[in-house]
């Protein structure tokens, strides 16, 4: 299934002067984010994330990923981001894909003014398919994470998903997933959140992974839920 055929047009959205008004006041927190956070964004992009946000609503990729690439294109230069990938191959093989697009890199204004091009057409450029490697994501955005520590920074990994492993044959089981979730180093704290796309998302086991590791998981039913909660989550 093509991008069109979800309503994803492949190319980044071009942010109007109402969308960036709308992020810098209504989310003023988003221009203070850019100047104390490093992001490490980890997107499902199983098939399960072509599935409506609400009865008759939109992709729900669709909806995070608009989100996300009108907000970053009214942030300041001079951010530390990354975004990691999974989803598994159709056939029945289930092959796993956990993709490192863009590595976490020390917070600077020429790096990530190199960087952005690619960030934002991988966002625009998503193509949902196949299964969810959901335990082996996390893994591997922790490990990631602790090798790319942002020292003087507020370091986050946020997970946004359908919320299940399921329909991906990885050899990263649950227990093998918590075991590399709880090496941590006190000197460098993780903030991590899981946000469970949709009513019918298993938010009840990314609650369970957040409540094991000190974290903090979130149900986003709606765009607007999205908004106000994506918000209240980068204030935290």
């Amino acid at each position: 299934m093509s991008l069109g055929q979800v309503g994803l047009s492949g190319t980044v959205p071009a942010v109007t002067a109402a969308d960036r008004t709308r992020v810098e006041t209504t989310h003023p927190v988003h221009q203070q984010l850019a100047k104390r956070d490093s992001v490490l964004l980890v997107i499902d992009t199983s098939g399960w994330m072509l599935k409506p946000l609400g009865a008759g609503g939109p992709p729900r990729i669709r909806v995070m990923t608009d989100y996300i690439l009108k907000s970053f294109g009214a942030f300041p230069s001079g951010m530390s981001n990354g975004i990691i990938t999974f989803n598994a191959t159709e056939d029945a093989a289930q092959t796993p894909r956990v993709t490192t697009v863009i590595a976490l890199q020390p917070d600077d204004t020429k790096q990530w003014i190199a960087a952005e091009p690619k960030y934002l057409a991988t966002l625009a450029g998503i193509k949902p398919e196949g299964g969810t490697p959901l335990y082996e994501a996390i893994d591997t955005a922790w490990t990631h994470s602790m090798a790319n520590y942002q020292e003087g920074r507020t370091n986050r990994i946020i997970v946004v998903t359908d919320g299940a492993d399921q329909d991906a044959k990885s050899k990263v089981t649950y227990d093998a997933m918590m075991k590399t979730l709880q090496q941590k180093d006190p000197a460098k704290p993780i903030k991590v959140t899981y946000a469970a796309i949709g009513p019918d998302a298993d938010h009840a086991s990314l609650q369970k992974i957040a409540t094991a590791t000190g974290q903090q998981a979130a149900q986003l039913n709606t765009t607007a839920e999205l908004e106000q909660k994506f918000t209240a989550v980068l204030e935290s």
